[in-house]
């Protein structure tokens, strides 16, 4: 059996390892216990503390549970900050599937249950078991609700029987719900992808600066063919995942603070947010997502790719949407991609600086306000300059001289 790694040093792990949740992304991440203490203490992680404690005395009528509208009898919740709302999530045959939850249902549930007030945002979950007349209610650290949708998973043999949740998830313990060091894949009707991002090219003929990233999906379940796919993909950059130059720690400064306190500011930062239309396929598939740049200093993308001298961008991508396909009667069905469906990529800082270069030849953009603006072009105009080359270097000259 392979040695487990720390997903964040690489030291070695043993099975009763910590997770640290990335704030923002809603990713866990195996750690040792030198990173869990560590960077714990920032904004950037949240320790999850193992833990499953049954709720003896919850309150749930039938009328409030089927007001939530959950496809099946078996589910979690908890209050994401980063989303500013109570996230519903239920075992799928992709892994963990998001429901709506009005606000409302969850106010009536906590004036029911006061003690829900008292869970960690993010990392406890109410974990509520329904399934065949069960009446169950756990308080669940989120790695082990994750276990669990994977332990479902893993078990899933025929779609339709996955849904009424069979025997399988019938028999819920405290022990179902402790993590598994692997995970089978199970077989079930629905197409199990897998995705890559292959390479990243400069789109030549674009009126706007374009990157196009080669993303190829291939299809584990070959006799299921794909009919389509809405595909919406996160693009994020990963600052913590390259070392930095003095040069660059000097450039980066004003997006993350000052260098000694990166261990805190340091942290995951959207990109773009972009969605493509799949064509049917059975194998695989390979389409290009259109990534859009600008060389505005105001967009934290533009202030990170300009402080870096040379080297790879780290970027994830996190993909989610809906995916459309016949099952075994021919019928047409739909499910949600999961959102843990991901991949990494290190975009080469050369291709976006030559990308740069080829829209703006030796030149940056500066954006100002209209007052400045305006104030800059008066100064052009009753000076005699011709251009705001002219204007700014008259000023800085002007500045340096009294400076002396």
């Amino acid at each position: 059996m392979q040695q487990e790694r720390c997903e964040l040093c690489g030291a070695a792990i043993g099975p009763d390892h910590a997770h640290l949740l990335e704030n923002g992304v809603r990713r866990l991440h195996c750690a040792c216990e030198a990173c869990s203490f560590t960077l714990a203490e920032g904004q950037r992680f949240l320790l999850v503390r193992p833990m499953t404690e049954a709720l003896v005395d919850f309150n749930l009528s039938d009328w409030d549970w089927e007001s939530m509208q959950l496809p099946i009898d078996l589910a979690f919740f908890f209050r994401s900050t980063t989303e500013g709302k109570v996230v519903a999530l239920y075992p799928g045959p992709a892994g963990a599937m998001a429901s709506t939850m009005s606000e409302e249902a969850w106010t009536r549930l906590v004036a029911a249950n006061p003690m829900l007030e008292t869970f960690a945002p993010d990392v406890e979950a109410l974990l509520i078991n329904r399934t065949k007349g069960a009446r169950r209610y756990y308080r669940v650290s989120i790695d082990r609700c994750y276990a669990l949708v994977g332990l479902i998973r893993s078990s899933w043999k025929e779609s339709q029987e996955a849904w009424k949740l069979g025997r399988r998830s019938g028999n819920f313990s405290r022990r179902s719900i402790r993590p598994a060091p692997t995970i089978a894949t199970g077989r079930s009707c629905m197409a199990n992808l897998s995705f890559t991002i292959e390479r990243v090219e400069a789109e030549k003929f674009s009126a706007t600066p374009l990157l196009l990233f080669s993303l190829r999906m291939i299809n584990a379940e070959q006799a299921q063919r794909i009919e389509n796919i809405e595909l919406n993909c996160q693009i994020r950059l990963e600052p913590t995942q390259r070392v930095y130059s003095p040069s660059e720690r000097e450039r980066l400064a004003e997006l993350f603070g000052a260098p000694e306190r990166w261990g805190e500011t340091l942290r995951s930062l959207l990109w773009t947010q972009i969605h493509v239309s799949v064509p049917g396929f059975e194998r695989e598939k390979t389409v290009q997502l259109p990534v859009p740049c600008t060389h505005d200093f105001n967009i934290a993308s533009a202030k990170y790719f300009y402080g870096l001298n040379d080297g790879d961008a780290p970027l994830s991508f996190l993909f989610s949407g809906s995916l459309f396909y016949k099952d075994a009667c021919g019928d047409l069905q739909i499910e949600q991609i999961p959102w843990s469906k991901e991949a990494r990529f290190r975009l080469p800082v050369a291709i976006w600086r030559d990308l740069m270069n080829a829209y703006y030849p030796n030149a940056e953009l500066l954006r100002v306000s209209a007052e400045i603006f305006n104030r800059l072009n008066d100064f052009k105009r009753r000076n005699g300059l011709l251009s705001f080359d002219d204007t700014l270097h008259r000023l800085l000259r002007n500045v340096e001289v009294d400076a002396t």
